[in-house]
């Protein structure tokens, strides 16, 4: 069985896409039986805790959705499947690759209604359409000798050092977005690299296709990828810091990366208010 992967892998969830060449619906069967006994039975030295999504059979390919697999439990996991499947002939490891340096996204303006039917009119702006990946952190302290508010205030996890990037094989952890950030951190490298952080508003314009909601649609479905391709809307991070403030606080806008969560109103509340200096998000950025 042939392995590529991906130039950057997502373990959270790592998606896998098995080929067989022909449809096979009780091929998938039989794989969704040998990944739950083998989560079952498999003891990771390192401690990364096993789900099993799902596993779907779309044309001739089997999808493995896996939450939280490391990457020496992944390698481990693709020679058993090799093994008990000699029919997948390849493998596709990851979710999709990162594009080097910014992509600017000039987005129109429009009316925004929030979770309590606030409105909000924004004007047109343009957006990178990637939040700041750890590399481009690293750079910036490096030109500047800046220290982020986890590292001031020491709570174990960090932009360059946390439990998201200990999973993924070393030469890739400086292309993934860069967390643990707060409002400081981001408003210097924003003043730093010569853009600026979104508003709450321009988060939502990016981060949606409308204000209705979309249960039936996903991360995954093909019809959001095309828009984020084309540029009508952008693919933002788990929670992504905003420039908008409520008294001594912040927005953090940790919700929907594309799209409205089935019964955003009222169980998922996507809006956080945080200390300034709370290491909490993502840095996306707005060009001035």
């Amino acid at each position: 069985m042939i392995v590529e992967r991906l130039d950057v892998i997502k373990y959270d969830p790592l998606m896998l896409e098995f080929s067989t060449g022909t449809s096979h619906l009780l091929l998938t069967k039989s794989l969704k039986r040998f990944v739950r006994d083998w989560f079952r039975s498999r003891q990771c030295k390192r401690g990364c805790r096993f789900e099993m999504l799902d596993v779907v059979s779309v044309h001739n390919s089997v999808f493995v959705a896996v939450q939280r697999l490391c990457a020496a439990c992944t390698d481990d996991f693709l020679t058993s499947v090799g093994g008990q499947f000699p029919q997948f002939t390849r493998v596709r490891v990851g979710e999709g690759a990162w594009v080097e340096g910014p992509v600017h996204l000039r987005l129109a303006g429009r009316t925004v209604t929030y979770e309590d039917d606030r409105s909000e009119c924004v004007s047109d702006f343009t957006i990178v359409n990637r939040p700041v990946t750890v590399d481009e952190m690293r750079e910036f302290i490096a030109a500047t000798g800046y220290v982020t508010s986890a590292e001031r205030i020491g709570n174990g996890n960090t932009f360059n050092a946390n439990v998201f990037l200990e999973v993924m094989r070393p030469e890739i952890r400086g292309l993934q977005q860069a967390e643990f950030l707060s409002h400081d951190d981001a408003t210097e490298f924003c003043q730093w690299s010569g853009y600026r952080l979104p508003t709450e508003g321009e988060y939502m314009v990016a981060a949606l296709v409308d204000d209705a909601e979309h249960d039936d649609w996903s991360d995954d479905d093909d019809a959001l990828k095309a828009l984020i391709a084309s540029g009508q809307i952008a693919d933002l991070g788990r929670s992504v810091i905003t420039d908008t403030r409520v008294g001594d606080f912040v927005v953090v806008r940790s919700g929907p990366s594309v799209v409205k969560y089935r019964g955003w109103r009222k169980r998922f509340r996507s809006r956080r208010l945080v200390q300034p200096n709370a290491p909490v998000g993502t840095i996306v950025r707005v060009l001035n």
